[in-house]
C-alpha cells in the first residue's frame, strides 16, 4: 500500500480515538460543541426518561437495523496477466507490460442488521470510479482502464471501547462486475488491438474499522478493507479506506 494510503488510514483512527479519549462516562465534552450535542441528542431520545445505562453504554451498542454511506480511497491491486487471462484476451499472448492503476475513489452503502451488541449481518455495495493507466512496451503504448461494481454479504463483529467507540472486524463473500477496457496502439496511432469486455464472478473481503457515536443513533465510521476477486477476475482486487456515517433505527 502506498505511503498516501495510510497515512489518511491513520489520521481518520487518530481523530476518532481523541474523540474518544475526550468524552467522560455521562456525555461527550468537546470544546465548544456541548450545546450542539445535547441539541442533537434531544431530537433522537424518547420522551420517556430512559434507564440509566450499564457499564458497557447500551445507550450506545443495541439490537435493530442500521444504514450508512462512505466516501472511499481506493488503491488498485490489479495484476494484468491474471486479469486478461480472465477476459479471454488471446491477442497478442505472452506480452504483458506493466500496470500501476494507482489511487481512485469509490462510494460504499452498507445496510445490516445488528443481532445483539456484539454481533452483526451487514451487506455492502461499492462503486468504483475509472481508474486508468497507460504502459509503454517497447514500440507500442497501451491504455487501459476499469470500472466495478461489488456487493457483498457478511458478518461482523464488534467489541465495545467506552460508551461511544467500537471497534470491529467484517468478512464477506459477494460479487464484483469489472468493466474493462484496453487499447495498443503504434507509434502512428494505429490501433493494433483493442478489449472492451466487462465480466462478474465472486469475492471474497476482509475488513476491520471503528464505529463512533456522535449522538444516541448516529455514528461515524471508517473502515479499512481487502477486495479480492476469484474465479472469471481473478486478477482484480482493491484496498480500500472508507469514512462515512451510520444511522442506527
Amino acid at each position: 500500500m502506498s505511503k498516501k494510503f495510510l497515512l489518511f488510514s491513520f489520521l481518520i483512527y487518530f481523530i476518532l480515538f481523541s474523540l474518544q479519549a475526550s468524552a467522560t462516562p455521562g456525555y461527550l465534552h468537546l470544546v465548544g460543541q456541548d450545546s450542539f450535542v445535547q441539541k442533537m441528542e434531544s431530537l433522537f431520545e424518547e420522551k420517556e426518561t430512559p434507564p440509566a445505562p450499564p457499564a458497557v453504554g447500551r445507550r450506545f451498542f443495541r439490537r435493530g437495523l442500521y444504514g450508512g454511506i462512505g466516501f472511499s480511497f481506493i488503491e488498485a491491486d490489479v495484476h494484468e496477466r491474471d486479469l486478461r487471462d480472465d477476459i479471454g484476451n488471446i491477442a497478442n499472448p505472452g506480452n504483458y507490460p506493466k500496470y500501476d492503476f494507482g489511487e481512485g475513489f469509490g462510494i460504499q452503502l452498507k445496510a445490516g442488521f445488528h443481532l445483539n451488541s456484539l454481533l452483526a449481518v451487514e451487506t455492502q455495495f461499492d462503486f468504483l470510479t475509472k481508474m486508468n493507466e497507460s504502459a509503454k512496451d517497447v514500440s507500442n503504448l497501451t491504455r487501459s482502464d476499469f470500472v466495478s461494481l461489488v456487493a457483498m454479504f457478511g458478518a461482523r463483529a464488534s467489541f465495545p471501547l467506552g460508551r461511544r467507540l467500537r471497534v470491529y472486524g467484517y468478512f464477506g463473500l459477494g460479487f464484483v462486475q469489472l468493466d474493462y477496457f484496453e487499447r495498443t496502439t503504434d507509434t502512428s496511432g494505429n490501433i493494433l488491438y483493442e478489449i472492451d469486455s466487462w465480466e462478474y464472478d465472486f469475492a471474497v473481503r476482509f475488513s476491520m474499522g471503528a464505529e463512533y457515536f456522535l449522538i444516541r443513533r448516529l455514528a461515524f465510521y471508517l473502515d479499512i478493507a481487502y477486495t479480492k476477486g476469484v474465479g472469471e477476475v481473478e486478477g482484480f482486487g482493491y484496498f480500500a479506506t472508507t469514512f462515512g456515517a451510520i444511522l442506527h433505527l
